[in-house]
This record gives structure tokens, sequence and C-alpha cells, in this order.
């Protein structure tokens, strides 16, 4: 699933407004939610409130990343991609000093910034 608010308390907390799901991408989940079967909040129709601006797409090759699930992951995007752009950081939870106002959705633009830091093989590496 792409989501699923499971708990009573987190679902009044979207219902509240005090539970922030904004500018997400979801992509290549089997069933988009998970709706509880004893609850009558549409998570579903909350996600996709229009000032949300989430979006999901039915296939990972739909976001043109460049090979996300390779055996050492590649997960900046192409040129083109809807993820290279219209990234939102005016939401008003959001402290702006902690996060760098980048143009691209995600973690990552066309840099792959976890070369020389992150290890992709685990198993072969004598820590």
């Amino acid at each position: 699933y792409g989501l699923y608010i499971q708990n009573p308390i987190t679902e009044q907390n979207a219902i509240n407004n005090e539970l922030a799901l904004s500018e997400l991408v979801l992509a290549a989940c089997e069933d988009t939610v998970k709706q509880d079967q004893f609850s009558s909040f549409s998570q579903l129709e909350w996600f996709n409130t229009a000032n949300f601006s989430n979006q999901f797409f039915p296939t990972i090759s739909s976001l043109q990343m460049l090979a996300p699930f390779g055996s050492v992951p590649q997960a900046t995007i192409n040129s083109g991609s809807i993820l290279g752009s219209n990234a939102n950081f005016s939401h008003s939870q959001l402290d702006p000093s902690f996060f760098e106002n980048v143009p691209f959705k995600g973690a990552f633009g066309s840099e792959d910034w976890t070369t020389g830091w992150a290890n992709w093989d685990p198993q072969n590496t004598a820590y």
C-alpha cells in the first residue's frame, strides 16, 4: 500500500489538519491506499485533497529515475522527470531553515550525494 492510516488517533489528526502529507509522490503501489475496514474516514479522498498536491503513479519508471533498484542504486532523476521541479517548501508546518530549498522533489536531483558516503554492499564489506 502507498498509504495506510491504521491508528484512530492518527486518523483524527488527519481530520483535524494536524497530520500533513503534501507534495508526496507514490509510485508502483499495488493499492494506493488501504482503507481501514472499521472507519468511515476516506484515506484516498483525504490524500487527494487538491491543495496537498499529492500524486500516485502506476510504475517506478513513470518517475524517470536512473536505476533505483540496481546492486548499486542510482536514484538520481533523468531530465524531464516529474520529480525534477515544483518542490514546495512553503507548508506552514515546515521549518524553512532546516531544509535546503531545491527545485526537485525527493532526496535526489541530478547529483548522487551517496557516492563516497553510502555502502551498497554490506555483505561483502569488512567494517
